[in-house]
Formats: structure tokens, sequence, C-alpha cells
């Protein structure tokens, strides 16, 4: 935890403007295994004040695995200021499994401001059943949050094991904030 805050604060004191000179240097040095991960910390805070060149960067990183794991970084930092721009861009990329991954990503983003606009997104980006398990719970566990028996509702639309992972989400946030209402709720 100590490493990870320290890290944090290192990428929060690079100017925007030093982001690519910062990247070439990690580029130049370090094992793979550090590496990809330090890019993605890297990627991620630079796009949520240039979305556009760090997804240039990321888009020139190569490996398949490191090159998505960059797109999916950018997005995440794109989504956290500018869900809307974020979302449009993700949709515009081919099927498959990039496009499940940075989708998720965004809508997991969105989903702390706006639930019911994320589940909504869920249902219509066509994502298959794996990419759509973890978000499930995300967005239904910061809609329980906002609010608990609107949750409770759209979780009724949802279906097999997901409609369970939804219930989970409700009830976990739910029993946290009002562990009454929560009981109440389950037993009816």
């Amino acid at each position: 935890r100590r490493r990870y805050n320290d890290w944090q604060k290192f990428a929060d004191s690079i100017d925007p403007a030093d982001f690519p000179a910062t990247l070439e240097l990690l580029e130049r040095g370090g094992a793979k295994k550090l590496r990809d991960p330090l890019r993605a910390g890297l990627l991620a805070k630079w796009a949520e004040t240039d979305p556009a060149a760090a997804m240039a960067y990321a888009n020139a990183v190569t490996g398949r695995s490191s090159h998505d794991m960059a797109i999916v970084a950018v997005m995440r930092g794109w989504a956290e200021k500018d869900s809307a721009a974020a979302l449009a861009w993700a949709q515009q990329l081919p099927p498959g499994q990039l496009r499940n991954q940075v989708l998720s990503t965004a809508i997991g983003a969105l989903a702390s401001k706006n639930p019911q606009a994320a589940f909504d997104l869920m249902k219509s980006a066509g994502l298959n059943n794996q990419s759509r398990y973890g978000g499930l719970y995300q967005v239904f566990n910061a809609w329980a949050e906002k609010d608990p028996a609107a949750a409770a509702k759209a979780a009724e639309s949802v279906s097999g094991q997901q409609r369970s992972q939804a219930f989970q989400a409700i009830a976990s946030s739910w029993a946290s904030k009002d562990p009454q209402a929560a009981i109440t709720w389950a037993n009816a």
C-alpha cells in the first residue's frame, strides 16, 4: 500500500508536459514486468489532462498485451474526467476483446457518476457475459450507494447468474448503509 501511495505521489508530481519524456525514460530501462504497469499508471494520469496525446502514445506501444494494457489505462484516466467522450471513442472500436475491456473500463467509471446510464450502456454495448460480469457488480454497487430501491428494481430486469450478482452488490452496499432496510428488502 505504501509503495502505491509513493507511486501515486510521484505520478501526481509530473507536469503534464513532461509525460512523454518520463515515459521515454521508462521505455529505455526496467523489466517488462515492471514497465507495463508503471506505463499504465502514467498513461492513466496523462489521459486526465490530454487524452488524445495519451491515446496516441498508447497506440504506438508494441506487443499486443502491452498495447492493450496501455489503451485500457488511457481509457481509465480519460473516463474519469470525460466519460461521454471516452465512451464515444470506445464504441468506435471494432468488436473484440480490446473493445470489451475498454467499454468495461469506461462503464465502470461512468457507474460512479450515473449508474443508470452505465447499466443502460452495458445492456446495449454488446459485451459478452464475461465482460459484463465484473462490470455488473460495480454498476449495481454504485447504484445502491445512491438509490438502493431503484437499483433493486433495475436488477429485476437481469436474468440468471447476473441477476444474482446484481442483488449481491445491492445487498452488500445497502447493508453497509442501512442494515435494517436491507434486511427488510431481502425478506420481501
